[in-house]
């Protein structure tokens, strides 16, 4: 995450961070502490990937080195993050495709 989702971000960076973590999950009982905050940076990691991953733009000091210029018209709001019913972050309010003219 670090590497990849810092406040300097692009499409390809955070297409890796999520393989690394689809990678790196295993599926178990959460016995400790531990275990309980893993599962909590996990789920936070992923759903921070969703969200920037669909905000193609730069806002503050969140850079997209691929897209580096604001986009009020589209991002000036919040993203709203739920889970799926397969437990997966999701955007749960994405802004609409601009039609192309």
């Amino acid at each position: 995450m670090s590497r990849y989702a810092a406040v300097g971000r692009d499409a390809e960076g955070l297409a890796v961070a999520g393989s690394v973590l689809d990678l790196s999950v295993a599926d178990r009982p959460l016995t400790t502490v531990a275990d309980v905050e893993d599962a909590a940076l996990t789920l936070l990691a992923r759903a921070l990937l969703v969200a920037a991953g669909s905000r193609t733009e730069s806002r503050g000091c969140h850079v997209r080195t691929d897209a580096p210029d604001r986009d009020d018209a589209a991002w000036r709001r919040s993203q709203l993050v739920r889970l799926n019913p397969s437990g997966q972050p999701v955007l749960a309010d994405p802004v609409p495709a601009r039609a192309v003219a």
